[in-house]
């Protein structure tokens, strides 16, 4: 049995064998053990500061940015639908046979107002994207600036075309033609 079961590996047997190791003292797997436990408190440590920065970095843009856009572009929303109601006040204003001049020139000026706070919060919206389309480090943040700056544009351009509609509904009525109401009143 003390032979060994490859007599020409005699040296790679008896490095294999556990009795024939020396003996480490406890204090040094100890101190082993506490030093690779630190490297790893290291390295977790690490990695929990990196992903700290990246949250701040986007609690940051959400906050400096995101969320005024999102607030402005509600403002548009609600000046928009009460656009759509000083509109409507108009059209059943400009049907009765005798319009009142006075209720038409209230309502022609809170539309007026309402565009204005419209025109106002997109332009907001406009600068709060190109500052943080110029302070934005991550590519997926330019990206979703690049598309609320496009959405913008297009908002604009919708509102700007609701203005215009308008003012031409309203040069009609003042000529004195009906028919742009009754056209109105059927679309509202």
């Amino acid at each position: 049995m003390d032979e060994p079961l490859f007599p020409g590996l005699r040296g790679v047997e008896e490095a294999f064998d556990i009795n024939a190791r020396t003996r480490r003292p406890i204090r040094l797997k100890v101190l082993g053990i506490a030093l690779v436990l630190l490297v790893l408190m290291l390295a977790v440590t690490a990695f929990s500061a990196y992903n700290l920065r990246k949250v701040n970095n986007e609690v940051r843009i959400l906050s400096d940015y995101y969320i005024p856009i999102e607030q402005n572009l509600s403002r548009v929303e609600v000046a928009v639908q009460r656009e759509v109601i000083r509109l409507e006040r108009m059209i059943a204003l400009s049907l009765v046979p005798k319009p009142d001049a006075r209720a038409m020139e209230v309502e022609r000026l809170g539309f007026a107002e309402r565009g204005t706070q419209a025109h106002n919060a997109v332009e907001e919206v406009g600068r709060l994207i190109g500052e943080g389309l110029a302070s934005s480090r991550l590519e997926e943040d330019r990206a979703a600036f690049a598309r609320l700056r496009t959405e913008t544009t297009q908002v604009a351009a919708a509102h700007e075309s609701l203005q215009a509609t308008v003012a031409s509904f309203l040069a009609e009525l003042a000529g004195g033609s009906r028919r742009s109401a009754e056209i109105g009143r059927a679309h509202v």
